[in-house]
């Protein structure tokens, strides 16, 4: 939500938690001090208020860093129940060091102490650096498992990700609902090689639709079927390269 009469809208219309920002054209800043507060006055839902004091990349300066503590302790103050954030090193990695200080910041309620057992998470941004992260640093014995899908193809889990295997993500469709291939960006007919990388290209079948071969806007690596799962797998998702400069990602 973008103001506080749209955070009100919001649980008008029925939403269950509202996430407030400020400049949605700049993907989303920190809002200011009287947003939060009338939004907190003016609704009964929990309030998550975004912590980011710029648009751009999410690397910041040592003062802008200084500048989200600051926001987070005004958040709180204000009445927030939560905080949305996320802090990159300049090559694009996490940087899980920021990012525990932000949280530590934030003085609030554990995951598990608000009560939360299971989470499904997923996103072309969550990779075996950010679930390694969650389960060191947040989840305090939460279980979290990495999904991937969208309305053609339905939820994909992954196979068990830990330690033992780095915390690798691979992704196996729901079949028979969705089939996910793994093609030759260049002949969508050839489909690569065990650990090779491709365009993931799924087929859906359901009572009501058909649609084969659809090319997503992501790529990765072929794996092999898993003890669980009797059919190919994906590891690595990403934005297919080719249009990456034109795909918004995120971790969600």
């Amino acid at each position: 939500m973008g103001t506080a009469e749209s955070a009100v809208n919001a649980e008008r219309g029925g939403a269950a938690r509202v996430e407030l920002c400020a400049a949605l054209e700049l993907g989303g800043v920190t809002p200011a001090y009287g947003s939060i507060k009338l939004a907190r006055d003016r609704i009964g839902i929990p309030l998550f208020v975004l912590i980011r004091p710029r648009g751009g990349d999410f690397h910041y300066t040592p003062l802008e860093f200084e500048v989200m503590k600051e926001d987070i302790v005004t958040a709180r103050e204000l009445g927030a129940d939560g905080i949305v954030l996320g802090v990159l090193h300049e090559d694009g990695n996490i940087d899980t060091q920021r990012t525990a200080e932000l949280i530590e910041t934030a003085d609030g309620a554990s995951i598990k102490d608000v009560g939360i057992t299971g989470i499904f998470s997923g996103g072309t941004e969550f990779t075996p650096q950010w679930n390694r992260f969650a389960h060191e640093e947040l989840l305090d014995g939460v279980y979290m498992t990495p999904t991937y899908g969208n309305t053609l193809m339905g939820l994909a889990p992954s196979a068990p990700s830990t330690p033992e295997n780095n915390y690798k993500i691979t992704y196996y469709a729901p079949q028979p609902r969705a089939v996910i291939q793994v093609v030759d960006a260049d002949d969508t007919g050839r489909i690569v090689d065990y650990g090779a990388t491709g365009r993931v290209m799924i087929t859906t079948l359901t009572k009501e639709f058909f649609l084969p071969r659809f090319l997503e806007r992501d790529e990765g690596e072929r794996e092999n079927p898993d003890e669980r799962y009797a059919w190919d797998g994906v590891s690595g998702v990403r934005p297919f390269s080719r249009l990456s400069a034109a795909t918004t990602v995120g971790v969600y």
